[in-house]
């Protein structure tokens, strides 16, 4: 898979979160796949016109983001790589509809609604977030989150210690 097909992806994928249709696009998607799949000749083939396929894509969905991303992939001259695009989208997808358990570090306990504010924000990059509060008494404050190999420090003494580096140089 390569770097265009995974940006384009990504950008499917972002939208679809954005506009809350991801199990929509995701269906819309695998029936493209399906039906473009082996058709990267016809795809590629400068006697077929956008038009074309521009009229099986309205004919097999009516999702006005997939009728649109197609679009853009055309502009792009980018029409031959929509099954590999479409892939790339499924990867996507399948890294992050996993049960994602991810940790967060405080100085002190999360009311339930700072909770449910923090695990809505996981569900526009996870379909599924479960959350593992932390309590360190050792914590001045703010935030560190952790989860698969990543680590997001956000505690006051992290700060403290880049802006005392940054004013010592």
């Amino acid at each position: 898979m390569s770097s265009l097909h995974r940006s384009y992806a990504q950008a499917l994928f972002e939208l679809a979160v954005e506009k809350g249709e991801l199990d929509s696009t995701e269906a819309v998607a695998h029936g493209l796949a399906e039906g473009f799949a082996g058709k990267k000749a016809f795809l590629s083939h400068p006697n077929v016109a956008d038009d074309t396929v521009r009229k099986m894509v309205a004919e097999a969905t009516d999702s006005s983001l997939m009728r649109h991303f197609v679009d853009v992939i055309m502009h792009h001259g980018r029409l031959a790589e929509l099954t590999g695009i479409l892939d790339a989208f499924f990867t996507v997808i399948q890294a992050l509809s996993e049960e994602k358990e991810i940790h967060i570090y405080t100085a002190h306990a999360l009311s339930a609604p700072q909770e449910k504010k923090l695990v809505e924000a996981f569900k526009s990059r996870f379909k599924s977030p479960t959350l593992t509060v932390h309590v360190d008494p050792q914590m001045v404050g703010g935030l560190r989150i952790a989860y698969d190999d990543k680590i997001f420090d956000a505690s006051t003494s992290t700060m403290y210690d880049t802006l005392k580096h940054t004013i010592s140089r």
